[in-house]
């Protein structure tokens, strides 16, 4: 976000004394900030130190001098400068503003604020000077400080797409979704057709899931700017949730370029991490962009906070890290684990990134031994606290997930750090030296682009409670379903179904034609688009069912599914889960990459490992076989309620023992200093 430093010439909205001035340096001072708005500092910087060198106490050519220097990265120089400045002038607003913007870009982030406190107390009716202090709020996560001065500075002078943009993106991280919107649109209509303005628009309409209309000002942005890498990335994404698969395909083409290019010439990738997940690109590429990702999070000259493992302490103190212990995929997974660690050997905490409270946080905060929040503290602020609790084994379930907050680790905030559950594929970064999975979700060729220090579990990657189904389940008349013939499920957010995955699909139901293939519904754009594709293909598109895109634990309509068909590109994780409990046998297709294998580690766990296939083809057999026998559908629903309470998918305290198996290994592992690349975790 923009630091701005303010002129020392009057600006609209601001007045305040002129500071002392020497008469015979009015011209050269002239010059000298001619020189400096020309872009041509060097040349600004020598007038102004020839005229300090005539007259060392005016203010102004000090001033001038230290925005100059702040601007070429000299930054001591900057703040010695600006410091001499504000002593000669200490009621001058302007110049205290200045000086805490040559903090901010010397990145003491503390410093400023307190300047641009000082420059606020001074001219209460700068704009400017609000807009500074709210960006250097910003930064140290001082967020409900920094709305009240981008709204101050706002209300001064409206015209400032910045100050718009920056509060929108904390009014969105606040859960204010309709007020981040409205900012965002302010900003763009003070600058119509501009890429970043429309890109931000279109961020905020995601975020609400407003897909059609955000993919609008994605399709504006990357128009205006056919290379512009986040414009394409978030056009890519937008395809995908929409299930445009033309437009995904085509920007995720020009994103593989573009990310090559990138990458060869040592700049950071143009989309994040997460996003290539769904992009057809090979494993080798996707660790790529999650490498050069996690690089570029670690701040400059970051201390390790913490000392490297020695000796194992008689307790040993692990700690969960995410934003997700709430109503949520990894919050309903995680909610129960605490309470089955071994408290004679363990303390156990949950650090909280996000404030959400719900029956699901609040079981973790009865059965973790702490649980801490971390949403009002920047990342420097939240390491610091995690060292001083001394956390020994510090375990990120978020990876690169929305609301994750990877830049924590990279300060080192404890003795070793792991990464598993919330995100399925390699970090990317060497200060997460483990990836705790199974053995199974993990292909041998992707196994050599992890970054990461591979810890395998056997048999499953977690194990949640026993579940609790509802007494009565909706009738399949009461979902919108046929009575009789077989129904095929999968409940996967849309961007999961890409064009392969969809002409499987079809294809089985050409070949199966009494069934009927029920899927997530709640969005009316992707619902069209996808019966339209079913047409296209031949198939009725009455035969696609959608349901209303509740969660499926609330009601537990996929138990009168017979058959969840799996995704391929991100295949099935907590809904594995559900399936299992319920009796649905879960087809899947064991793909090349680890986000694309999880669904055949589950299907194994569940003692189904004949629904397991290794290609398309095998895949659209065995569901045609399955959805045209009467017979055997009942059967694997029958064998995996049988076996659903032994099963290493719901045997939590088993599991639990063999984490912590993996904790004591990993901590082995970095006190010896072992190189080696592989741990893998015995049975018990």
């Amino acid at each position: 976000m923009p630091r701005r430093f303010v002129s020392l010439k009057p600006k609209t909205g601001q007045t305040e004394k002129p500071s002392p001035r020497r008469p015979d340096g009015g011209a050269a001072l002239t010059q000298a900030r001619a020189a400096l708005e020309a872009g041509q500092t060097q040349d600004a910087l020598r007038r102004l130190e020839a005229l300090i060198a005539q007259d060392r106490e005016n203010a102004d050519a000090l001033a001038l001098a230290g925005i100059a220097c702040s601007q070429i990265g000299r930054h001591a120089e900057a703040m010695d400068y600006l410091a001499r400045a504000v002593a000669l002038a200490p009621d001058s607003a302007q110049m205290r503003d200045n000086l805490g913007t040559a903090f901010q870009r010397a990145g003491d982030m503390r410093s400023a604020v307190e300047h641009h406190q000082a420059a606020v107390r001074l001219n209460p009716q700068s704009a400017i000077a609000h807009y500074n202090l709210a960006v250097a709020l910003q930064a140290i996560g001082e967020l409900a400080s920094a709305v009240e001065h981008y709204r101050a500075s706002l209300a001064i002078f409206p015209s400032q797409p910045e100050a718009h943009t920056n509060l929108a993106a904390i009014l969105e991280r606040q859960g204010d979704l309709d007020a981040a919107l409205a900012h965002a649109r302010q900003a763009l209509a003070l600058r119509p057709k501009d890429t970043e303005a429309e890109i931000n628009v279109g961020l905020r309409l995601a975020q609400r899931k407003e897909w059609s209309e955000a993919q609008r000002h994605f399709v504006e942005a990357a128009r205006s700017a056919p290379r512009h890498m986040s414009a394409l990335n978030q056009l890519a994404r937008a395809g995908a949730h929409l299930c445009d698969w033309e437009t995904l395909e085509r920007a995720a083409a020009t994103l593989a370029t573009l990310t090559h290019e990138a990458l060869a010439i040592g700049r950071p990738a143009p989309t994040l991490p997460f996003e290539t997940l769904y992009y057809p690109w090979p494993y080798a590429l996707q660790a790529a962009v999650a490498r050069a990702h996690a690089a570029t999070l670690v701040p400059k000259d970051v201390p390790r906070l913490a000392p490297m493992p020695g000796a194992r302490p008689e307790r040993l103190h692990v700690a969960y890290l995410s934003p997700d212990f709430s109503e949520h995929a990894v919050g309903f997974l995680v909610q129960d684990l605490f309470a089955h660690h071994d408290r004679a050997r363990y303390v156990v905490s949950a650090y909280a990134l996000q404030n959400r409270e719900d029956p699901v946080q609040a079981t973790i905060v009865r059965s973790a031994d702490n649980y801490i929040r971390l949403a009002g503290l920047s990342d420097a602020e939240a390491a610091r606290r995690i060292a001083a609790d001394g956390v020994h084994v510090l375990i990120d379930l978020a990876g690169h997930t929305a609301g994750a907050r990877t830049e924590i680790l990279a300060y080192r905030p404890a003795a070793a750090q792991a990464a598993m559950l919330g995100y399925p594929s390699t970090l990317g970064a060497d200060y997460i030296r483990y990836f705790i999975t199974a053995r199974e979700n993990i292909p041998e060729a992707a196994a050599a682009h992890f970054a990461e220090t591979l810890v395998l579990l056997p048999q499953t990657e977690w194990a949640t409670r026993s579940m609790s189904m509802p007494g009565q389940i909706p009738t399949r008349a009461a979902l919108g379903l046929p009575e009789g013939g077989p129904v095929a499920c999968c409940f996967a957010n849309a961007y999961r179904i890409d064009r392969a995955v969809f002409d499987a699909w079809m294809r089985i139901l050409s070949r199966a034609p009494e069934a009927v293939l029920w899927l997530k519904g709640g969005d009316s754009a992707v619902e069209t688009r996808l019966r339209k594709a079913a047409e296209m293909r031949g198939v009725d598109p009455r035969r696609l069912v959608f349901n209303d895109g509740q969660p499926l634990s609330r009601f537990w309509p996929h138990a009168r599914a017979d058959l969840w068909l799996d995704t391929f590109v991100l295949t099935a994780g907590t809904a594995s889960y559900l399936c299992a409990w319920a009796g649905v046998p879960v087809l899947t297709l064991a793909g090349e990459t680890p986000q694309a294998r999880t669904g055949a580690a589950f299907a194994v766990a569940a003692g189904t490992p004949e629904l397991v296939a290794t290609s398309v083809a095998e895949y659209e057999e065995k569901a045609v076989r399955l959805l045209r026998r009467s017979d055997e559908l009942p059967s694997l629903r029958q064998r995996l309620i049988e076996r659903r309470e032994a099963s290493p998918l719901f045997d939590q305290k088993r599991f639990v023992g063999r984490l912590e198996a993996a904790f004591e290994a990993i901590w082995e592992h970095a006190a010896r200093r072992d190189p080696a690349k592989l741990i893998a975790i015995a049975a018990n």
